[in-house]
C-alpha cells in the first residue's frame, strides 16, 4: 500500500528547509570577519582604472566606485603610501575598515596628487605622518571618515582647492584638519579633539569656510597663519575645552569670525595678531584659565571690528596689548567679566558706534555710575563708560543686545506635481535684532509624520531689519501629500524663538506620474483629460500643467506615452 505523506508536513518541511537555505545565504553575504592584509607595497588605483598590484583587498565592478574588502596595515616606508589614486572622477569606500601605519616619517594613508572629482570616505586611517593627503587635487570630498594617531589626520596642500571636508573624525592627531596653501575649500561639520598642536590649522590659504565643526584640542583650537591666510569665513563653530587658545589669527587679515561659541579655554577666547578682520555674534564665554586670560586679546593689530559678541564670565573681557590701535568695538555685551577691558598701551580704539546706534552693554555700568540717566529715551546712558584717558565708550548701551531672527514665509513653486519632479521652495528669513547677524536656515518636508531634510542654507551677515530669500530645490520621491517646513537657527542669547520656524499654510500633494486628474489612480479620464490639452503649450487656451507629465512645456505623444506606461497604477 502507497503511503501519501501528509501535504501539511510536506509544505512545512519544504517551507523549512528554504528559510534555512535562506538563512545559509544571508549569512554567507554578511561581511565575514577578516585578519588584515598585511600591506606588503603601495596599492595604486591606476588611470585606466585598474588595482595594482590585483590581489589587494580593493575591489570594483565598474572602475568608479573602488570599495575595500579588508583592513590594511603594514609598516608603510617613509615617504610611501598605503594606498595611491591616480584616476579621476573616482569614489573610494573604506566600507568602514582600517588603514593603518606605524607612523614612519611623511609616510601616507590615502594619498591623491594632482587628482580631481575623488570622494573618499567610510573609513578609519591611523598612525601615519598624513592620513589622508591631497597634493594639487582639486574638487574632491572627504567625508565620514575617522582619521587618529597621525602628525596631520587629513592634510590639503599647494593648490588643493574646492574641496569638501564634511562629517570626519580627527581626534590624537598633531593636526586634525591642516590646510596649507590651498583655497576656496569647505570644511564643514568636522569633529575634531585632542589634537596635539591644533585642531584645525590654515596656512597661508584663503578663501576657505569653516562651518559648523566641534573642535576641542590641546594647543590651539583653530588657528590662521600667515599674510596668505585671507578671506576666510569661521561660522557657526564650537570651539571649547582643553585648548590653550580657542581661534587664533597670526598675521592673517581680512578674516570674518561670526556665530561661534569659543568658550572654557585655558587663555584666551580669541588670539587677534592681524588686521581689517570682523568678529561679531560670537559668543566667547568662561575663557579663565590663567591671571591674564581673557575673551579676546589683542596684540599689536589695527582696523578690526568687533560687534555684537556677547563676552562673559571670562577673567578679561578683552585684553588690548601692544600697539594696537583704531579697533572698532561698538554693539557687544560685556557681561561678568572680572575685569571687563584691560589696556596696556596709550594707543586709543572705538567703542561705539556714535549716536544714536549705540555702544557696548557693560553688566557693571549701574555700579560704576549710579546717577546716570537714559539720555533722549534711546536706550543709551547719559554718562560714557570710562576705560582709561585715551579709550571710552561714549554712548554706552542700557540692555544687553539681543539677536532676534524669524521665518517669514515659505512657498512651493506648486502644490500638486508628479513624484520625480522638482520643487522650488522660497523661503524668506528676516533679522528682526539690532545687529547683523549670520545664521543657518533649514527646509524640511514630512513622510509619514518624520521630518526629512531638504537642505540646508546659511545667511550671512543679514543686517538689523533686513531681508533676504532663499530657494530650496526639492526632487520629490513619495506618493502623498507633504507638509513643508522651515527654521532659522535658534542664536545664542536668543529669547523670541517662536518664530525660528515656520511651516507653509499649503501643502504639496505628489501623485502618481500621469494621474492627471489627481483621484490616486491612472485610467482613462487622464488620457481624456490628457487628449483635450494635447498640442498645447504654456499661455495656450487648452494648456493643462498635468497634462504636461513629461515636463518639455508641450502635451504631445510622449506625454501620453507617460501615461499609457502608468495606466492602471492606483494609490495607495
Amino acid at each position: 500500500m502507497r503511503v501519501i505523506p501528509n501535504s501539511r508536513k510536506i509544505v512545512s518541511g519544504v517551507t523549512l528547509t528554504l528559510l534555512l537555505i535562506g538563512m545559509l545565504t544571508l549569512a554567507f553575504e554578511v561581511q565575514p570577519a577578516k585578519s588584515d592584509w598585511a600591506w606588503t607595497e603601495t596599492i595604486f588605483i591606476r588611470t585606466d582604472g585598474s588595482v595594482d598590484p590585483d590581489t589587494t583587498p580593493l575591489s570594483s565592478i565598474d572602475n568608479v566606485t573602488y570599495t575595500l574588502t579588508d583592513h590594511i596595515v603594514g609598516n608603510i616606508p617613509a615617504l610611501s603610501s598605503a594606498v595611491r589614486i591616480e584616476r579621476d572622477n573616482i569614489v573610494f569606500n573604506g566600507a568602514g575598515y582600517i588603514v593603518q601605519g606605524t607612523w614612519t616619517s611623511y609616510s601616507n594613508g590615502i594619498s591623491l596628487s594632482g587628482r580631481s572629482n575623488v570622494t573618499i570616505k567610510n573609513m578609519h586611517v591611523k598612525k601615519f605622518y598624513y592620513g589622508i593627503h591631497l597634493y594639487g587635487s582639486t574638487n574632491c570630498r572627504i567625508e565620514n571618515v575617522t582619521a587618529t594617531n597621525n602628525g596631520y589626520g587629513i592634510a590639503l596642500s599647494w593648490g588643493s582647492n574646492q574641496n569638501i571636508l564634511s562629517h570626519n573624525n580627527a581626534t590624537n592627531n598633531s593636526y586634525g584638519i591642516y590646510i596649507e596653501h590651498s583655497n576656496n575649500n569647505s570644511i564643514t561639520s568636522n569633529t575634531i579633539a585632542n589634537g596635539r598642536l591644533s585642531g584645525i590649522c590654515l596656512w597661508d590659504a584663503s578663501n576657505n569656510i569653516l562651518f559648523g565643526n566641534i573642535v576641542s584640542s590641546s594647543r590651539y583650537g583653530i588657528e590662521l597663519w600667515a599674510y596668505g591666510s585671507y578671506g576666510n569665513i569661521l561660522s557657526g563653530n564650537i570651539v571649547s575645552s582643553s585648548n590653550v587658545d580657542g581661534i587664533v589669527l597670526n598675521g592673517a587679515d581680512n578674516n570674518t569670525l561670526s556665530g561661534n561659541i569659543i568658550s572654557s579655554n585655558g587663555q584666551y577666547g580669541i588670539t587677534l595678531m592681524a588686521d581689517n578682520n570682523i568678529i561679531y555674534g560670537n559668543t566667547i564665554a568662561n575663557n579663565s584659565g590663567y591671571y591674564w586670560s581673557s575673551g579676546i586679546y589683542f596684540g599689536w593689530t589695527c582696523n578690526n571690528i568687533i560687534s555684537s559678541n556677547t563676552i562673559k564670565n571670562n577673567n578679561g573681557g578683552i585684553f588690548l596689548y601692544g600697539e594696537g590701535e583704531n579697533n572698532k568695538i561698538f554693539h557687544n555685551n560685556f557681561i561678568n567679566n572680572t575685569n571687563q577691558v584691560y589696556v596696556s598701551s596709550e594707543h586709543s580704539n572705538i567703542w561705539d558706534d556714535g549716536y544714536p546706534s549705540g555702544g557696548n552693554y557693560w553688566s557693571d555700568y549701574t555700579i560704576r555710575y549710579p546717577d546716570a540717566y537714559e539720555l533722549d529715551d534711546s536706550g543709551i546712558w547719559d554718562t560714557p563708560y570710562i576705560i582709561d584717558e585715551n579709550n571710552r565708550d561714549h554712548y554706552p548701551l542700557m540692555n544687553p543686545v539681543v539677536p532676534d531672527v524669524a521665518v517669514v514665509s515659505v512657498v512651493p513653486s506648486a502644490t500638486e506635481v508628479y513624484v520625480g519632479w522638482k520643487v522650488d521652495i522660497t523661503v524668506v528669513v528676516k533679522n528682526e535684532g539690532k545687529i547683523a547677524e549670520t545664521f543657518t536656515v533649514k527646509c524640511k518636508y514630512e513622510l509619514e509624520g518624520v521630518e526629512q531634510g531638504i537642505g540646508t542654507q546659511t545667511v550671512t551677515n543679514l543686517a538689523p531689519k533686513a531681508n533676504t530669500t532663499l530657494t530650496f530645490t526639492w526632487t520629490t520621491t513619495d506618493v502623498t501629500v507633504h507638509t513643508i517646513k522651515a527654521e532659522a537657527t535658534i542664536l545664542p542669547g536668543e529669547t523670541d524663538t517662536a518664530d525660528n520656524t515656520m511651516t507653509s499654510p499649503v501643502t504639496v500633494k505628489v501623485k502618481l506620474l500621469g494621474d492627471v486628474n489627481g483621484d490616486n489612480k491612472v485610467d482613462i479620464r487622464d488620457i481624456a483629460q490628457a487628449g483635450l490639452a494635447f498640442g498645447s503649450y504654456p499661455n495656450h487656451p487648452r494648456w493643462n500643467t498635468q497634462a504636461d507629465v513629461y515636463q518639455d512645456g508641450k502635451v504631445d505623444i510622449r506625454d501620453m506615452a507617460l501615461i499609457a506606461k502608468n495606466f492602471g497604477e492606483t494609490y495607495p
